[in-house]
């Protein structure tokens, strides 16, 4: 069996894991294993097998599923136990990562080796320092009182799943550092990624406070810490992330150069070739530099898979073995499947494996003169761009257009020229630091010219689409479809491939009928955001949070689902009120939907540009819409801009804040109606939804819009006790993830979707 066929049938094990709802039993996981390992061994003693190839790709697909379920098992039992939430540990450890600096605390990764008390817990845990004075070094060793719970994020369309990324990350808890004198400093230990930050904080320093210092950082040691949204969203749009990192790309560059280099000193000085052949000498040269590069790059897995190819490479050419670039990825990819079988789950696995799967199928002979190549180049980046679209709106929901030139003109030079400077600027360091200082600006200037030449690229009109997320088996089809667009030539037909290509590029929309109104409560945490549709129109009730360390839940979660949910117009953006947990994600929406229309219950306190909320109704597509200030006075809370949809077959009503002073008032203007939907006012508080208001309302539904484990108790054991007795259904964005309401033509409100329930993997809680 070839490694290719070999490789996929691991994978194919590995994601029937990914994809299931929950995990098999650790015994079931060790029968499939042992059996698949046991075929495996027959396999190669005995010979005469009738479809033996049959068997082996059963096999090896057994093995596969059977070490990602124990790996999956592992992760979870890893976890803090669920009775030990929000209590404090006196622990020792060490700091596993290079701290970030944020607005108000410091977050790190810190290994947890000791227990100091009676709370018995180790482990990887994500914690932040709030009021540090500085940034713990990376390798220090700490005692510190951590109050921590198990990893648990939002649950939205589009959005980043957090506890996905803690399995994929080897995260078992998240907390925070509480104050006191028991936190202090044990020392500092020798580790890699110590040595990172020593190189990072020279470099940083060599190059003063030129702007292009982070860039350069990014490239030498994989320190992204500097870079900004500003920076993370030049790259997006122009599809060139992978420049701002330390890419496969830029590692198989560090190795061609050290092979090159190696080559040169054995033409130099031919007696060398007498003791070590060249050949030996550039794939030792190779392995030497490469190995070292990737482990200063952070280890990220793009930089892993390209130094495990050319480990393959250099192996074979050190022996005068040819062998075939498919087999080499495929040797790489089951040497990353069985290290790391949690890797699948990331966005960097499958664009990296990807794009070096095309260039490996599209590569052709060596062209000879410049304008050809540079004709193929363009081809080969024409359809990369296209066969990898699907993969980037299934993860990111979006599909940059100037990407393919950006790539064409940006890529080759900084792999060629700017991270040779930069690595050479890294090695002169503790050498010859006069010399390494000149190298590193020469680097930096390269990295503003690319910059700038990045910008002028974003400026492009419709450079860059945002995409509706069209569901797995669309993205299934778009891959196919993208595999038979690029393939060889001769392949019969091959432009049909574009047409799953043009489904991904414009999905088919969900949208409600005339007089039927789809309404998605986004889980923000403690905050609200309320997407109401209609046929041809949209409106946002309120922006999600904004976290005092400027952690945007706008930008987080609120843009990528409206994207997700087809909304390429955004005709209202109505803030019930100033708190930050209502308007604290405004700028990033109106970023994103620069032409809409805003109105706001405390106009003063949110961004300028908000019309104040006045009483007003309007129609559209034959949905009543009604707006209205809940009070001209008191309280912020109390001065909520509320609003009411209004359909032939139900109702949904959003009172913001508002509380039980002025929920007569809102009763008597909603008055009587047909069945109506109710999200909970002030995120389901003891201060709103009084007995009074539910007896005149008589909603059949209540959403509630509530932080998990917030310090608060929303929603308030009161207010769940007086919803039950009128038998109101009852949803939490805590539990239940974002939650779809469809109100359809002739039929009863119904809850149409709970995300945390209905689209289940086995790494969520």
């Amino acid at each position: 069996m070839s490694w290719p066929v070999a490789a996929l049938a691991m994978f194919s094990g590995n994601l029937v894991v990914q994809a299931s709802p929950r995990l098999p039993s650790m015994p079931v996981a060790m029968v499939i294993g042992v059996v698949g390992a046991l075929l495996c061994i027959w396999l190669t003693w005995v010979q005469a097998v009738p479809r033996k190839w049959i068997v082996a790709v059963v096999a090896l697909a057994m093995l596969g599923y059977a070490v990602t379920a124990v790996a999956g098992i592992r992760a979870m039992s890893a976890r803090l136990p669920v009775e030990l939430e929000g209590r404090d540990f006196l622990v020792e450890g060490r700091v596993a990562s290079l701290a970030v600096r944020n607005h108000d605390s410091v977050g790190f990764v810190f290994e947890i080796e000791r227990n100091l008390d009676a709370n018995s817990f180790e482990g990887r845990v994500r914690v932040a320092w709030f009021g540090a004075v500085r940034a713990p070094p990376a390798c220090s060793r700490w005692q510190l009182l951590l109050r921590l719970k198990r990893p648990r994020g939002l649950a939205n369309p589009g959005g980043q799943d957090a506890e996905r990324m803690a399995v994929v990350r080897g995260i078992d808890a998240v907390g925070y550092v509480r104050d006191g004198p028991l936190n202090r400093n044990l020392g500092t230990m020798q580790c890699i990624d110590g040595v990172r930050e020593t190189i990072g904080d020279t470099v940083a320093e060599r190059l003063g406070g030129r702007r292009a210092a982070r860039l350069v950082l990014a490239l030498a040691v994989g320190d992204t810490r500097s870079l900004d949204e500003a920076d993370w969203h030049l790259a997006r749009v122009t599809g060139t992330a992978h420049l701002v990192a330390i890419s496969g790309l830029h590692t198989g560059m560090a190795a061609l150069l050290a092979a090159w280099l190696a080559g040169l000193a054995w033409r130099a000085w031919p007696s060398l070739g007498l003791r070590v052949p060249r050949q030996v000498a550039q794939a030792v040269g190779a392995v030497v530099l490469v190995l070292p590069y990737c482990m200063l790059a952070g280890a990220g897995l793009p930089a892993v898979r390209s130094t495990i190819m050319v480990c393959i490479v250099a192996l074979a050419h050190a022996r005068r073995r040819h062998v075939a670039p498919s087999h080499v990825l495929a040797m790489a990819l089951v040497a990353v499947l069985m290290v790391d079988p949690m890797a699948p789950l990331a966005a960097g696995f499958w664009l990296s494996f990807a794009g070096v799967a095309l260039l490996v199928g599209m590569l052709g002979p060596a062209q000879r003169s410049v304008c050809a190549w540079f004709v193929q180049l363009l081809r080969m980046q024409l359809l990369m761009t296209l066969a990898l679209m699907p993969l980037s709106v299934a993860f990111f929901g979006q599909w940059s257009l100037v990407g393919m030139l950006a790539n064409v003109l940006v890529a080759p030079f900084v792999s060629i020229v700017v991270v040779p400077l930069i690595l050479a600027g890294a090695l002169l360091l503790h050498g010859v630091g006069t010399v390494a200082t000149p190298v590193l600006q020469l680097a930096a200037a390269g990295m503003d010219a690319t910059w700038w030449l990045l910008q002028a690229f974003a400026r492009i009109p419709h450079g860059q689409w945002s995409l509706a997320g069209g569901g797995p088996a669309l993205v299934v089809s778009g891959i196919a479809g993208a595999l038979w667009f690029c393939a060889p030539r001769g392949w019969p037909r091959r432009w049909l491939g574009l047409l799953p290509l043009a489904a991904v590029a414009w999905p088919p929309a969900d949208r409600p009928s005339t007089g039927a109104v789809h309404a998605s409560v986004w889980d923000v945490g403690q905050g609200l955001s309320v997407l109401v549709q209609t046929h041809s129109h949209a409106m946002l009730v309120d922006a999600g949070p904004r976290s005092r360390s400027g952690y945007d839940l706008g930008a987080a979660v609120v843009v990528p689902a409206l994207r997700t949910s087809g909304v390429h117009t955004l005709d209202m953006l109505v803030l019930s009120h100033g708190d930050i947990d209502h308007a604290g994600g405004e700028a990033s929406v109106v970023m994103a939907y620069p032409a809409v229309r805003r109105i706001s219950g405390e106009p003063r306190r949110t961004a300028p540009g908000a019309n104040p909320c006045v009483e007003s109704s309007w129609t559209w597509d034959g949905v009543r819409f009604d707006v209205w200030p809940a009070s001209g006075s008191g309280p912020a809370n109390d001065r909520s801009c509320v609003v009411l949809v209004t359909t032939d077959a139900g109702r949904l009503f959003l009172p913001g804040d508002a509380g039980k002073a002025v929920e007569g008032a809102l009763a008597n203007k909603v008055g009587a109606g047909p069945p109506t939907v109710l999200v909970a006012g002030h995120h389901g508080s003891a201060s709103a939804t009084s007995e009074a208001f539910l007896r005149a309302l008589e909603p059949t539904h209540a959403i509630v819009s509530a932080g998990w484990r917030n310090r608060f108790g929303h929603p308030h054991r009161d207010v769940i006790g007086r919803l039950q007795r009128h038998a109101v259904d009852i949803s939490n964005t805590a539990s239940d993830g974002a939650i779809g309401i469809h109100l359809l033509a002739g039929q009863p409100p119904v809850v149409q979707t709970r995300w945390r329930r209905d689209i289940r993997r086995w790494w969520q809680e």
